[in-house]
Formats: structure tokens, sequence, C-alpha cells
């Protein structure tokens, strides 16, 4: 169930800017680069009216009919929030003929992943882990992704990290301005 409610928030928070990525970013451009970062500030500010709207009902004690602990959306949440910035950035990549590295990055994950999963078979960690450690190893190891992602294009784009502070400024003042 949580994983079905983190793939629903993961669609709501990208807002099909991974849509736009595809149809309307064609080239390498530093314009193609402010719209990448346009689509992480929007998901982040989507994430945090979530996460506004979740502390909300926690606060006042707003319940929902449901046979496991509340506290477990907020898992939900932030693995949602994980998957909609890889998919932003991802989108970025393939709008720019870059499938390559994103395969790259998935398929260092998969090792991960698989590799986190044999040491828990091997030393019967299952056996003690209860559920809220996988899902924090799940929002660690979808980070990797994004991480890839983040230092690729930071290659990619020649950037240094005074340069994507302005962008997202940038970024940020447009939407404020638009909105």
């Amino acid at each position: 169930f949580i994983y079905s409610v983190a793939t629903l928030i993961s669609i709501f928070l990208t807002f099909g800017s991974n849509l736009y990525h595809l149809n309307y970013i064609k080239t390498k451009t530093q314009k193609s680069l402010k719209y990448l970062f346009s689509s992480f500030i929007i998901s982040t500010l989507f994430f945090f009216i979530l996460l506004i709207l979740l502390i909300f009902f926690s606060i006042f004690n707003i319940s929902i009919n449901l046979s496991f602990d509340y506290y477990y959306f907020y898992y939900a949440l932030l693995l949602g929030f994980v998957w909609s910035i890889n998919l932003n950035i991802f989108s970025f990549w393939k709008s720019i003929d870059l499938f390559k590295l994103e395969a790259k990055a998935y398929l260092f994950f998969s090792f991960l992943l698989i590799f986190s999963l044999m040491i828990g078979i091997i030393f019967r960690l299952f056996e003690v882990i209860n559920l809220e450690w996988i899902l924090v190893a799940l929002i660690i190891l979808n980070l990797v992704p994004f991480i890839i992602g983040f230092l690729n294009i930071k290659k990619l784009y020649n950037l240094k990290m005074q340069d994507i502070i302005n962008d997202i400024k940038f970024s940020y003042t447009t939407i404020y301005i638009s909105v």
C-alpha cells in the first residue's frame, strides 16, 4: 500500500514536467537547464504542501481508517518525492539524447538493490528489520540515481556550485513572478 501511495505521489509531484522535457527540450542549452531547475522547485513546493497537509492531519488527529500506522505516509511522501525528482532528471536526459546516462544510473541502482537484498538474506536481516528500515533503505537507494544524475548534469554543463545556486534563484524568481 505504501509503495502504491508513493507512486501516486510521484506522479502528482512531477505535474507533467517529464512530458514537457521530452517534447520541448531538444538541445543542451543553459535555458533547458533552467527548465529542469524550475521543475525541481515546483516538485519541491508541491512536496512541502503535501507535507504540511500530512502534518496538519497528524496534529489534529484527522483519521483515515487504516490497518497500519499513520506515519507510514511520511515514508510514502518522501519516496514519492525522490521518484519525482528522478523522473524529472531522467526525462531531461532523454530529451537531450543522453539516455545512456539514465541506463547507467539505474544499472548501478539495480546492483545496489540486489547487493542489499543479498546481504539481507545472507545475514537474515529481514527477520529483525522492521518495515521502517526497509522504507528508509528504499529512499536512500533511490537517491543514488538522483545523485549520479545531478553530478552528470554538473559535469555536462561544466557548472560550479554558484552557477547552480544562481539558476535555482532565477527559476524560483521566474515561478514566483508568473504565479
